[in-house]
């Protein structure tokens, strides 16, 4: 025969046991390691090399961050434990497009048959969850390289009217020095909570274009967030909105990339918020 538990007893447990499962019920799941996916907005800090020089001279540029997931997981699912991160400068995407896609340009592929290497910097984190302090490392990226060869002046050939059945025209092509740019990126870190999966970043670059190299420290916010005015100058009112997209906690303002660009930037290192909030 079960013996029976007086109803007083029952009634000192049971807020025990409702404690006991609230906690249970109410404890927050990991988060994987990701990257917000999209655009970062990223402030340069330069530590080292000429600021009288083009590789130098980068206040900030948008930075396209993407995350994949190791395939044949359980069920097909993808392996959320073994997460790689992918990096492109627009910076580099834009020099690519404008040196040798634009078709206007000596590099046009129907011109010069060449090869562009992969504009992204690729590498896998360290871990499937973030460590103690709600960082995902990825300690070790792909470096990325972009080497146009010189080009040597054509200059244009008409055809010969003469000879109905021949086609002697040459195209003019203007000269071009050689050009180079590489991204080697290290010590790259998302912050990734509950309030921020994967939205602050910050990473050391070693940039280099051409013969000029330089050292920056920079640091993302996402999503990417345009803040110049009508009169072309920074509007800080863009960035303290809290209905721009980014999470109203982050401390940023504006900073001019360029002139006629202007994006709101984290004003702190990661992990950065107000301290209101």
């Amino acid at each position: 025969m079960t013996p029976r538990i007086p109803t007083l007893h029952l009634l000192q447990l049971l807020p025990i046991a409702t404690a006991a499962l609230l906690q249970t019920a109410c404890q927050q799941p990991d988060v994987n390691c990701t990257s917000a996916h999209g655009a970062f907005a990223a402030r340069y800090e330069r530590k080292s090399g000429p600021a009288d020089q083009p590789c130098g001279q980068i206040v900030g540029d948008i930075l396209g961050m993407s995350t994949y997931y190791a395939p044949d997981g359980v069920n097909n699912t993808p392996k959320f434990a073994e997460p790689s991160v992918a990096i492109r400068a627009l910076y580099l995407y834009e020099y690519i497009y404008y040196q040798v896609y634009d078709p206007t340009t000596v590099f046009d592929t129907r011109k010069i048959d060449m090869e562009v290497g992969d504009p992204d910097a690729f590498g896998d984190f360290a871990a499937g969850v973030p460590d103690d302090e709600g960082f995902c490392a990825a300690p070790t990226m792909s470096k990325v390289n972009l080497d146009l060869p010189e080009v040597v002046e054509v200059l244009e050939v008409l055809d010969d009217p003469l000879t109905a059945d021949a086609d002697e025209s040459v195209a003019p092509v203007a000269p071009q020095a050689a050009a180079k740019l590489a991204y080697e990126w290290s010590k790259v870190k998302f912050l990734v909570t509950a309030d921020a999966q994967g939205t602050q970043f910050s990473a050391d670059l070693k940039f280099t274009q051409d013969a000029c190299t330089a050292t920056y420290h920079v640091v993302g916010v996402y999503p990417a967030i345009g803040c110049v005015g009508a009169d072309g100058m920074p509007d800080n009112t863009v960035c303290e909105s809290d209905v721009n997209g980014i999470n109203p906690d982050f401390p940023t303002e504006c900073l001019m990339f360029s002139e006629g660009a202007g994006y709101c930037v984290l004003t702190d290192e990661p992990p950065a918020y107000d301290n209101a909030a």
